[in-house]
């Protein structure tokens, strides 16, 4: 299949969804690892992989279907390596493993952009019509942003009409350059570093390649779209 065809295939209504689905199964991977929510989203792979098979000749299809398969055959132990994982990784503060899931740790100097980039994140999410956030945390955690992610999918594929579409295409593509796109590698780099093994490596692979695929398609739909619109 051409790129051409790909991307003309990629246009049906269903690739909204299917990166919804895949945002979403993001965002639950990275919120403080519970048995109840990961147990619902082992649940969920047969559904998920239906709603997302549009991606699968994307760079993150693959990915995203090995994660799928991982997850399917996630066990009690798993649940609790990830829940070590977590704690070590994001909240001991372990010189040797700690990393931490904010934007602005990774694109400003030692945090000191937190505040700014929290605040104008806050923001973007109210004016986008949604209160976006975690209990205790800041808009600028990876599980935020992928959220907000989801959100402007849904309200994508929610849409009726073709400028409405277009709009929540636009919005999403210059939030996935200006907030995910930025930093998402940096961190990925920052978890193999500290810890190789984990498995939030490979979310944060899978995160990473989504978010580049997600970006591309929206650029290649919206310059075919301006051209026709002349």
């Amino acid at each position: 299949m051409s790129h051409a065809e790909r991307v003309e295939e990629l246009e049906a209504p269903t690739t909204a969804a299917a990166f919804h689905a895949a945002y979403r199964v993001l965002t639950t991977l990275f919120l403080p690892p519970e048995e109840e929510r990961l147990a619902t989203a082992v649940t969920a792979v047969p559904e998920l992989r239906s709603i997302m098979w549009p991606l699968s000749n994307l760079a993150c299809g693959s990915l995203l279907d090995r994660l799928l398969t991982r997850l399917e055959r996630f066990e009690d132990a798993d649940v609790e390596r990830l829940g070590a994982d977590h704690v070590a990784l994001f909240l001991s503060g372990s010189r040797d493993h700690a990393v931490q899931p904010y934007e602005s740790w990774h694109v400003g100097v030692g945090g000191y952009e937190q505040p700014s980039v929290s605040a104008a994140l806050g923001s973007l999410y109210r004016e986008a019509g949604l209160a976006v956030g975690l209990p205790g945390e800041l808009p600028d955690h990876v599980a935020v942003e992928l959220e907000f992610c989801a959100y402007l999918c849904h309200e994508e594929g929610d849409a009726r009409e073709e400028e409405a579409r277009r709009r929540w295409q636009r919005e999403r593509q210059v939030f996935l350059v200006e907030h995910p796109l930025r930093w998402l590698g940096a961190f990925e780099i920052a978890l193999a570093t500290a810890m190789a093994d984990s498995l939030y490596v490979g979310f944060a692979r899978t995160a990473r390649a989504v978010v580049t695929d997600d970006r591309m398609l929206l650029d290649i739909l919206l310059s075919d779209r301006a051209v026709d619109d002349r």
